[in-house]
């Protein structure tokens, strides 16, 4: 038993033919970079999202991350 492209589609909501899936990952200088006007590319609610989860892993990284149920 094989798994088919109907199945990975099911799967992953991802498309089974036409363009190439859209998302991708950000390079950097879109990440920290700003524009002419010297705004962010990135929103501000996003950059906070990055420091949360960066946070987050350096801190599982160090054995200081607790979770309560």
């Amino acid at each position: 038993m094989s798994i088919s492209l109907w199945d990975l589609r099911a799967l992953g909501g991802l498309p089974i033919s036409g363009l190439i899936y859209d998302e991708a990952v950000p390079r950097v200088d879109e990440l920290i970079g700003v524009d002419k006007d010297n705004m962010y590319y990135l929103p501000v609610n996003c950059r906070y999202l990055f420091l949360a989860y960066h946070r987050l892993l350096t801190d599982s990284k160090k054995g200081e991350m607790k979770i309560d149920a």
